[in-house]
């Protein structure tokens, strides 16, 4: 973990307090990424730091 203290703004909203974490695999070496989590959401977005650009984000939640 990296922080839990991140401010972070995806299309679903503006979320505060989220934990950055950092991660990375030896199966894809040079690959590394920061995936990010919001207190009462979970996941929320996932940059991709070292190897192939990515960027994943929250759109919407749907609850039944």
């Amino acid at each position: 973990m990296l922080s839990l203290k991140e401010s972070i703004s995806v299309p679903f909203g503006s979320l505060q307090n989220c934990q950055r974490t950092r991660e990375w695999t030896p199966l894809e070496p040079g690959k590394e990424g920061n995936k990010f989590y919001a207190p009462g959401v979970g996941f929320i977005m996932d940059i991709h730091t070292k190897g192939e650009a990515r960027k994943l984000e929250l759109i919407n939640i749907t609850t039944r």
